[in-house]
């Protein structure tokens, strides 16, 4: 596009841990965007391994748009996402799974809808659904435009829609409304985060299907994960994950949305736990209890 570099600096938050071959894809993906004003923050998470690193310097390193970071110590997904927001310059922000792939004109999509209108906070697309293996078998149209919605009705539509596969997280956010939001190290505060964005601006998804979304990832299946996850036993909340996600995201409505008032965050927190008890998230705290028992009480008899 003529002109390009006249426009808004994106920053592109690319998180890593040990998929060299995805992540390759993923950065010739993303620096060959129709947009062309645009930083890549490659966040390396695994400091013990150097096959990401190679494919970033024999293939991308002539890039001056891609600075890769090699965290020293793994710090984890949620996380290095943070990290990532951290090392951003640009006026709009994404992150960007290693796993994932885009349209090449996905970006430019995305910035059309956040310079036309300032109410806007976050910009996405309509994606598709595809194994590791970049095959697709799906179309995700869960609807999560925003647009004139009085706030119950964000968070309803919000809170129904983004389950499970939470492809707007990934979306185009102007950089200094995500640098203030609540994002909690826990599981599922992509979605914490998504119902922020909308209880403060507008989300516009385009219908448009440029974004392909990796279905066979970690944590896409999250009662699972909840159920796999080995957390520390010391202390309770960490030792129970899904009980210290539902603190954590409570603690963010009631104590860090200065925005909503009070009845707003009681509105948010009956359909938070609506949305938990649709998806079993309460019978997993008692089998993880349960758990915790054993585990700690019986068999150390």
């Amino acid at each position: 596009m003529e002109g390009m570099y006249n426009f808004p600096l994106v920053s592109i938050g690319l998180t890593t841990y040990n998929r060299p071959t995805h992540l390759k894809n993923a950065l010739f993906k993303l620096s060959n965007q129709t947009y062309k004003n645009i930083e890549i923050i490659v966040a390396d998470d695994n400091p013990l391994n150097e096959d990401n690193f190679l494919i970033y310097k024999n293939n991308f390193s002539t890039d001056s748009r891609i600075n890769y970071h090699k965290k020293t110590v793994n710090e984890g997904m949620n996380l290095n996402f943070i990290y990532a927001l951290s090392k951003a310059r640009g006026k709009f922000f994404m992150w960007a799974a290693d796993d994932d792939d885009w349209a090449e004109n996905y970006i430019e999509e995305c910035v059309q809808i956040l310079e036309a209108n300032d109410d806007v906070l976050m910009a996405c697309t309509k994606a598709y659904l595809m194994n590791n293996k970049y095959e697709i078998f799906n179309i995700h149209n869960a609807d999560i435009n925003t647009s004139k919605l009085p706030l119950k009705e964000k968070q309803k539509k919000i809170l129904k829609n983004i389950p499970p596969y939470n492809t707007g997280f990934y979306g185009l956010y102007r950089t200094a409304f995500l640098k203030t939001c609540y994002f909690p190290n826990s599981l599922s505060n992509d979605r914490i985060l998504v119902l922020e964005t909308a209880t403060k601006g507008e989300i516009v998804q385009s219908d448009k299907v440029l974004f392909y979304y990796c279905s066979e990832g970690d944590s896409v299946n999250i009662n699972k994960y909840l159920m796999a996850t080995k957390a520390p036993m010391n202390s309770f909340l960490k030792a129970i994950p899904a009980l210290n996600m539902i603190f954590l995201h409570l603690k963010g409505v009631l104590f860090h949305w200065d925005h909503v008032s009070l009845y707003g965050k009681l509105i948010t927190v009956k359909s938070l736990i609506r949305s938990w008890k649709s998806e079993n998230r309460f019978n997993i705290i008692y089998q993880q209890i349960c758990k915790l028992f054993l585990t700690k009480v019986l068999w150390k008899k």
